[in-house]
């Protein structure tokens, strides 16, 4: 960004992902499946316009439009109706997108809530860091790169504890939900102090704030793997892994509106004031997720 242009924060991946898939072409052999399946073209459909015109409703609302107009109103009734059209079609097809016997299994439900709060936790910690960092502290953008080194070590440094208790999942979840709760504390500091933070309390901020994610959000899977049948178990990954997705979309999307309305005039105190309610919310976000922990523990 600072050396080049915005435009490669999209072209990086173009390297990157050409990599990636010659070390696919050259290296991973997979065995070939045994029945062939047909894929529901409808269904995907379907629910790629209920996500596209919910993040488009969050994103529009309060922002481009009123939440009362026309355009916001029209998206979200699409959104419900395209839901709606989505489970009319699993419930009838031959082969769902998303069998509701895998939906009915209570890890998945479990960890698919869990992965979306996360999801929407880690999205706000990130992107509204680096705001902060960048409109508050007046920080360059790769200087607030290596600033947010601390939480991408707390995440890897919960990962690798997260894995430890992968064993016991009574023990895990606990660990979630403590971990949870130490990330709703760091967002819960972060929207008190806001701007006044000096960096090195920031940092320590961050890394608890990954480190609790981290717990979550790099051992749920593995552990939704070791739970569901072997049959079951692309669905259900690619399913969890989609709500994941779906919350940071839904979390940069409806935590911009909620900046940019809180944002009066401009310079580094408005948009310390701007950034503390959606820190806030982060905050009750993850308290919500230990608390879903606690009330859905996983099951082995």
């Amino acid at each position: 960004v600072e050396h080049l242009s915005w435009r490669w924060v999209f072209l990086i991946n173009l390297p990157l992902g050409g990599a990636a898939w010659l070390a696919a072409w050259a290296w991973m052999r997979l065995p070939a499946p045994g029945d062939r399946t047909s894929l529901d073209l409808s269904a995907s459909a379907l629910l790629a316009v209920a996500a596209g015109c919910l993040l488009l409703g969050c994103q529009w609302g309060g922002h481009r439009y009123a939440w009362s107009a026309w355009q916001v109103l029209v998206l979200g009734a699409g959104a419900a109706a395209a839901a709606v059209a989505f489970v009319a079609r699993q419930l009838r097809a031959t082969e769902p997108l998303f069998p509701v016997r895998v939906i009915a299994m209570h890890n998945v439900r479990a960890i698919a809530l869990l992965q979306l709060l996360a999801g929407i936790g880690m999205t706000g910690g990130a992107v509204y860091t680096t705001i902060e960092l960048q409109l508050v502290h007046g920080i360059s953008p790769a200087s607030t790169g290596v600033r947010l080194l601390p939480m991408a070590a707390g995440l890897a440094a919960g990962a690798l504890v997260g894995r430890r208790l992968l064993a016991r999942l009574e023990t895990l979840t606990r660990a979630i939900a403590l971990g949870s709760l130490l990330s709703a504390t760091a967002f819960g500091a972060l929207a008190t102090i806001g701007g006044d933070a000096s960096y090195p309390l920031l940092a320590l901020l961050l890394g608890l704030m990954g480190a609790g994610i981290g717990v979550g959000i790099g051992t749920e899977v593995i552990a939704l793997q070791r739970t569901v049948p072997a049959a079951h178990l692309g669905i259900a990954t690619a399913g969890v892994r989609f709500v994941e997705t779906l919350g940071g979309a839904l979390a940069a999307a409806a935590l911009g509106v909620l900046f940019a309305g809180r944002m009066h005039g401009s310079g580094e105190a408005a948009a310390a004031a701007a950034i503390k309610p959606v820190f806030g919310i982060c905050a009750g976000v993850m308290a919500l997720a230990a608390a879903v922990a606690t009330v859905m523990p996983l099951r082995a």
